[in-house]
């Protein structure tokens, strides 16, 4: 790859951290840091949360799109392997079993906050940044922690968990319907009201962007257009970008280029220390 593109040897990558975070209740959290080039912990920086899809899956110590564009903006950005994930055992992924709206989210807290006072990172630009799972998780993040999170952005995300679940059962999906009824552990319409952020609309306190892709197969767009109508229902800070070619994985690499310049744009309004280009 550099061979044949010269013109990458002019940058420099960031080095992403193993660290390992500990939640309210003792259990360790393995997460991966990576900060700017030039970062020095004499003047608070800018933090991204990214937390991972799936959420049955896991992030690795590797070259992350996400994490280094962020950081190559000025960002330091962390990325949590919660409780859930795949990968670090048997307790580790069956802790997160019927709790995607609880343990998930508070680990994710937990950890930005670890972060936070571990790499003197600035509280007040603390921004968090998920596709799929990672953005319910920027949607139950927001509305649990608002004094955590100053923005969010939320790609191809479901928020209205009992509609994703009859749409799932109505095409036949047979697999990821059996698996999220085990997962989530209820199919009762009151608990699966419970944990969809689209209920709370009238309680969301910080500003959101929201992209979803028009032939989304795995989560329709239509998730993302009626949280989008519920939030401005309450007069909320929302926006919402309909990518026209784009399905559940965003591919194409303009339409990640774009998504990711217009989240740097949406967060770099709230402070001083993200540098533009």
């Amino acid at each position: 790859m550099f061979y044949f593109n010269e013109e990458l040897n002019n940058y420099k990558l960031s080095k992403t951290k193993i660290v390992i975070a500990k939640a309210r209740d003792d259990f360790r959290i393995p997460c991966y840091v990576t900060l700017p080039i030039h970062y020095s912990n004499s003047e608070p920086i800018p933090l991204v949360v990214i937390p991972h899809g799936g959420p049955w899956a896991r992030d690795y110590w590797e070259l992350d799109s996400y994490a280094h564009y962020f950081s190559n903006r000025g960002y330091a950005t962390l990325r949590v392997n919660f409780r859930g994930s795949t990968g670090f055992g048997k307790e580790h992924v069956l802790s997160g079993v019927n709790s995607i709206d609880e343990v998930m989210i508070n680990d994710i807290a937990d950890a930005t906050n670890f972060a936070i006072e571990k790499y003197n990172l600035d509280a007040n630009s603390t921004f968090i940044f998920g596709h799929s799972y990672g953005g319910y998780a920027v949607y139950m993040s927001l509305l649990k922690y608002p004094d955590l999170y100053a923005k969010g952005v939320a790609v191809s995300a479901p928020s209205d968990i009992k509609a994703w679940l009859k749409t799932q059962k109505k095409e036949d999906n047979y697999f990821a319907y059996e698996f999220w009824n085990f997962a989530l552990g209820s199919k009762k319409a009151k608990y699966l009201n419970e944990i969809s952020p689209i209920h709370y609309a009238q309680d969301y306190k910080k500003p959101l962007l929201i992209f979803h892709g028009k032939n989304d197969e795995v989560i329709s767009v239509e998730q993302a257009e009626e949280m989008f109508f519920e939030l401005k229902k309450y007069n909320k800070d929302v926006k919402l970008e309909i990518l026209q070619k784009e399905g559940h994985s965003i591919l194409d690499s303009y339409s990640l280029g774009y998504i990711l310049d217009a989240s740097n744009d949406f967060f770099i309004q709230n402070q001083s220390h993200v540098l533009s280009d």
